[in-house]
């Protein structure tokens, strides 16, 4: 596949994701994430990887819940909907967001999805921890970094569609020879680590590109539908956390879609490729830490009336 060819089927799924909108420990295994100091401050030097494959993208999206309930128990699971399945969390908060009232929206907010990316990185510059310097690790990041990754490939233009920084020109991030090393900047502003600051360095090679590609770690496992729970199994642990009275009647998706506006449903149902593992379907229908980069938030915000904005 072709340089240019690969910049475009990257850069085209990057737009899809980023308009769309529980982990195990096997899930976390070779997880990187730079260590802040006391004041929430932290800088590394990675680079972004490209999947050992030319098939694959060099990341995947997911999205998961993590909330703790009026029972006191806690709900920490991977959300269906990163594989388009249904969701009884993301069915059960459509109709409190539309009911009208602040306490049902806010209790949407607390339990809704969380959407992060994983991708593979080169740790060039740790430090807090040298010892991972040189080594590849499996990097969690939210809408922030994203956006950033986003940019390089698409740099921001004007409202007549010129180039916002005419030396700004499109690069691939997550090519070997012809991206660029990221300096991750972590400050903490109003409680939350923020990644504002961080910027891309000017292009250059990965040295020894061959050995760094060879340890690039498989992704597919995040979008695995063997590793999601079914719909039933969901749907009795969401139950036993918020309540233990009757769940309502459960609705398909697409029966949820003819009772919203698709502009008051705050999830997107996406359409999913087909499985190549069999999966179990479903039985009838279906913080990067909580900080600045969590855009159901803002959706939602923007619901609400407010701007949306971090």
């Amino acid at each position: 596949m072709s340089n240019s060819k690969m910049f475009e089927n990257i850069l085209g799924a990057m737009k899809k994701m980023n308009d769309s909108g529980g982990s195990s420990n096997k899930d976390n295994e070779n997880m990187w994430r730079a260590e802040q100091d006391k004041a929430g401050n932290g800088f590394a030097i990675i680079r972004f990887l490209p999947a050992r494959s030319e098939d694959d993208l060099p990341f995947v999206k997911i999205f998961d819940h993590g909330f703790q309930g009026p029972t006191g128990k806690w709900f920490i699971e991977k959300c269906p909907t990163t594989i388009g399945q249904n969701c009884p969390v993301c069915e059960a908060n459509g109709p409190l967001w539309n009911s009208g009232r602040d306490s049902d929206k806010e209790i949407v907010r607390k339990r809704k999805r969380r959407q992060s990316y994983i991708t593979n990185v080169l740790v060039i510059s740790d430090p807090k921890n040298p010892d991972n310097e040189g080594k590849v690790f499996k990097f969690k990041i939210g809408k922030k970094i994203f956006e950033k990754l986003m940019d390089a490939m698409q740099p921001p233009v004007d409202e007549k569609g010129n180039p916002i920084d005419p030396d700004e020109v499109p690069m691939n991030p997550f090519d070997l020879l012809e991206g660029a090393n990221f300096k991750l900047k972590i400050r903490k502003v109003e409680g939350y680590a923020n990644f504002d600051k961080s910027e891309f360095e000017a292009p250059s090679p990965v040295e020894n590109a061959d050995e760094v590609l060879s340890q690039v770690h498989d992704l597919q496992m995040y979008v695995d539908p063997t590793t999601f729970k079914d719909y039933d199994t969901l749907e009795a642990k969401f139950n036993q956390v918020v309540s233990s009275k009757q769940a309502p009647a459960r609705k398909t998706a697409e029966q949820m879609n003819d009772d919203l506006d698709e502009d008051d449903i705050p999830f997107k149902k996406e359409k999913a490729e087909p499985a190549k593992t069999k999966a179990k379907p479903a039985s009838k229908p279906a913080k990067e830490e909580a900080n600045d980069d969590d855009d159901d938030l803002d959706y939602f915000r923007k619901l609400a009336g407010g701007d949306g904005d971090d």
